[in-house]
């Protein structure tokens, strides 16, 4: 009896021996098949490369008019492979012989999307050598951050009162020197000051109709005309500034402050988004956040909840 159960024992031993053995040749097998762990781990990271460019992708269009058109694109690539799958040689042929023109095709019209998302990737790649090399980043300097936002906020809370209507621009790292060169720009290189601002936008004066663009702490230029967001998820009741706001924001990283003639009301565009603010003291904290956030690594995320809508 007790030889019969050492034997059973044995049996087991020999059976969990034999399948361990198994399961490291089936793993070997895989391994000489895929190549060996430094072929499986190029794999898995040209899988993850792969996967966060594609999704980086969608991020930057999924806001903007092209998101559609690229359900348009995906909508024929899957018909023509349902017509190649279903043996329709003529569709096939067609489809085949189109591919390099809506390849090209495509280049041109998600032109202004594959722009922005060049840009973005170039500023966020480079943001921390850009900003430890440059000599001309005037936001540096906590007192002149200070000094200039409080200037901005209180020109802006009496524009609101007075319902004056004004576009601010402040430049980041973003060049956009492609704004001062138009016929009617007035340039001024100027300190920033409450009282000049409130000169440039007043109603009676002959820089009013336009925007300012702020550079490295200073008033580069007034009378600036803004091309417009064709942004189509902006709400309708939007006027010119607003769209003028949103386009400059859409140029690269710069801040784009609006003071609404009509409702009184002060906005603020970045990121090529719109947003409503509640009051004069939530575009001060923003602007101190926004203006630091090369540095500190800030998002819009965090600071969305001083958003109106």
């Amino acid at each position: 009896m007790t030889l019969n159960v050492t034997l059973n024992n044995n049996d087991i031993l020999y059976e969990l021996g034999q399948f361990f053995a198994d399961m490291f040749q089936d793993l070997k097998s895989g391994l000489l098949f895929f190549g060996g762990p430094l072929d499986i781990a190029v794999a898995v990271l040209d899988v993850l490369a792969t996967t966060l460019v594609i999704f980086y992708i969608l991020k930057i269009l999924r806001d903007s008019r092209a998101w559609q058109l690229l359900k348009g694109v995906f909508l024929i690539v899957a018909f023509a492979v349902i017509c190649s799958l279903a043996g329709l040689t003529t569709v096939g042929f067609i489809f085949n012989n189109t591919m390099s023109v809506l390849a090209i095709a495509f280049v041109i019209i998600f032109q202004p999307e594959l722009r922005r998302a060049l840009e973005t990737f170039g500023r966020n790649s480079f943001s921390v050598l850009s900003s430890a090399i440059s000599q001309e980043d005037g936001y540096r300097s906590p007192g002149l951050v200070h000094n200039l936002i409080e200037s901005i906020v209180r020109a802006c809370e009496k524009m609101a009162e007075t319902r004056t209507g004004a576009l601010i621009i402040l430049e980041r790292q973003t060049r956009l020197g492609d704004l001062m060169e138009q016929e009617n720009v007035v340039s001024l290189d100027a300190a920033v000051s409450a009282t000049m601002l409130l000169q440039i936008f007043y109603k009676g004066s002959p820089l009013h109709d336009g925007a300012v663009l702020i550079r490295n702490g200073r008033v580069m230029a007034a009378r600036i005309h803004v091309p417009l967001s064709d942004n189509y998820h902006l709400r309708k009741d939007y006027g010119t500034r607003h769209r003028a706001a949103v386009g400059a924001s859409e140029m690269g990283d710069a801040i784009a402050i609006v003071v609404s003639e009509e409702r009184g009301c002060i906005s603020l565009a970045v990121e090529g988004r719109l947003y409503t603010l509640d009051n004069a003291d939530a575009l001060r904290t923003l602007l101190h956040k926004l203006l630091g956030s090369v540095r500190s690594g800030v998002s819009l995320s965090s600071i969305g909840n001083l958003f109106r809508g």
